[in-house]
C-alpha cells in the first residue's frame, strides 16, 4: 500500500495516462497551484493530498530517506517515490486525494491495484484533445475487479477547445462511450491565472469546473470498514510506535528520518 488509509476520510484516487492532466485537475480541486505540471523526472511519484492544520510536504525517496518542505517547494518532489502534501484548505477537510501515475494496462502493479481498491471513489482524467483512447479503456478494464462503485470522469484542458459547439460534441461522444465506466463527466481547466484567482474567488474557481467535481465527490461516502483498512495497512517494524500528525500517522522511525534528513 502506497499510503495507509485515513479514518473517517473519503479517499479519491485520481488516475489517468501520462500527461493527461491529473495535476491540472488536482490543482483545480485545491484552488491553488501546489503541483507543477512537470517535476523534471521520467516517472512522477504517487502523491497524497490530505487536510492538515499546518500545510507542508513530506517526500520519500528511493534511498529510504524522508524529507519535509514548505508548500510550493517543487524541488522537494524531484526524484521522490511518494509524496504527502498537507493542505489547510477547509473544503478538503474530509478528503484524501491520491494522484496515481499510470502508463499502460500491462505495467499496472500491485500498488496500483491496492490503492484503487482502498479508495471510496475513482476520478479518471482524460485530455480533451485525445479524449477516451483505447489505451485508457484497457487500463480501466484491467482495474475493474478492484474499482470502487463511484467513478467520475474529468476532461482536462477544456480551455483548449475554443468553440462551444466543439465542447458539446466532444462531451456527447465521451459520455456515450464511457457510460458503463463513469457516473458523470465534467470539463476541467486549470490555467495559472484562474488558479491564482481561485484561491480567493469562488466565482473564478467555478470557471475551472472543479466545483462540479467536488459536488459529486460530496455524495461519495468514506470507507469505514476498519477490518479492510487494517488488512490494507502497511506493515510496521515491531519497535515502531505511532506519532499522530493531524489526519495521518507517521511512525517514530519515519519521524526520526525527518529529523536526520
Amino acid at each position: 500500500m502506497l499510503f495507509e488509509p485515513l479514518k473517517n476520510t473519503t479517499r479519491i484516487v485520481i488516475c489517468g495516462e501520462v500527461n493527461a492532466g491529473k495535476s491540472t485537475v488536482l490543482n483545480a480541486l485545491l484552488r491553488q497551484r501546489l503541483l507543477p505540471d512537470n517535476i523534471g523526472a521520467p516517472i512522477r511519484p504517487a502523491i497524497s493530498v490530505r487536510w492538515q492544520r499546518k500545510a507542508g510536504i513530506t517526500a520519500w525517496f528511493p534511498d529510504g530517506k524522508c524529507r519535509t518542505a514548505e508548500p510550493g517547494d517543487t524541488d522537494a518532489l524531484r526524484g521522490a517515490e511518494r509524496v504527502i502534501i498537507g493542505s489547510n484548505k477547509r473544503h478538503l477537510r474530509h478528503y484524501e486525494l491520491i494522484e496515481l501515475p499510470m502508463t499502460t494496462a500491462e505495467e499496472l502493479t500491485d500498488d496500483h491495484f491496492d490503492t484503487v481498491q482502498s479508495a471510496s471513489g475513482l476520478l479518471w482524467v482524460t485530455i480533451a484533445s485525445q479524449a477516451w483512447r483505447l489505451t485508457e479503456r484497457n487500463i480501466l478494464d484491467e482495474l475493474a475487479p478492484v474499482s470502487p462503485e463511484h467513478r467520475l470522469l474529468a476532461i482536462s484542458r477544456a480551455d483548449k477547445l475554443r468553440r462551444e459547439s466543439d465542447r458539446a460534441k466532444l462531451k456527447q461522444r465521451v459520455v456515450t462511450e464511457t457510460r458503463k465506466y463513469f457516473d458523470t463527466a465534467h470539463f476541467v481547466q486549470g490555467r495559472p491565472d484562474l488558479l491564482e484567482k481561485s484561491h480567493h474567488s469562488r466565482k473564478t474557481w467555478e470557471q475551472t469546473g472543479a466545483h462540479k467535481l467536488l459536488a459529486r465527490m460530496e455524495r461519495i461516502p468514506a470507507v469505514t470498514d476498519s477490518a479492510t483498512q487494517d488488512a490494507n495497512a502497511e506493515p510496521r517494524p515491531e519497535n515502531a510506535t505511532i506519532t499522530r500528525f493531524e489526519n495521518h500517522e507517521i511512525s517514530t522511525i519515519e519521524a526520526q528520518t525527518h529529523l536526520n534528513a
